[in-house]
């Protein structure tokens, strides 16, 4: 890995020594990778908390990449990503990654502020978090409206 001030690579001999970003994804690679050996290229299931907070905005569309690869590895793949309603571009640019079909994107969502019960939040704070909604369905299909999802 290099650093910003390195003008060659550098080795990295701890985690401290990376960014918390790179961890993640250091760490989520890892893991991927244990998955393709251990499955020997049958099912395979990887659940993980978006990682949006930490990613570096730089990296968004590479690991939305990585992450949509793994999903579409074979047929049976499943990944499971869990996320509040982030203003970050992880969750679109991964859908759009692994979904050529802009509406078809949809399929591959469930969306817990329709399938869920609202919390407290969700209630009275309604408008302000159907605009996010609005904003993040617009993000991952711009011809894809509200109504068409129900």
């Amino acid at each position: 890995m290099t650093g910003a001030n390195f003008s060659q690579v550098q080795r990295r001999d701890s985690p401290e020594q990376v960014s918390e970003s790179q961890r993640e994804f250091i760490d989520l690679a890892f893991r991927m990778a244990l998955v393709r050996v251990g499955t020997q290229s049958q099912t395979s299931t990887i659940i993980i908390d978006a990682p949006e907070s930490s990613l570096d905005a730089v990296f968004v569309n590479r690991a939305a990449k990585v992450l949509a690869s793994f999903a579409n590895a074979n047929s049976t793949n499943r990944l499971v990503v869990t996320s509040n309603l982030a203003a970050g571009k992880l969750i679109p640019a991964m859908l759009k990654a692994a979904e050529d079909v802009p509406h078809a994107r949809f399929n591959r969502v469930v969306d817990l502020f329709k399938a869920g019960v609202p919390t407290r939040a969700m209630t009275q704070l309604r408008e302000e978090y159907q605009a996010l909604r609005d904003e993040l369905i617009q993000q991952i299909d711009p011809s894809t409206t509200d109504a068409d999802l129900a």
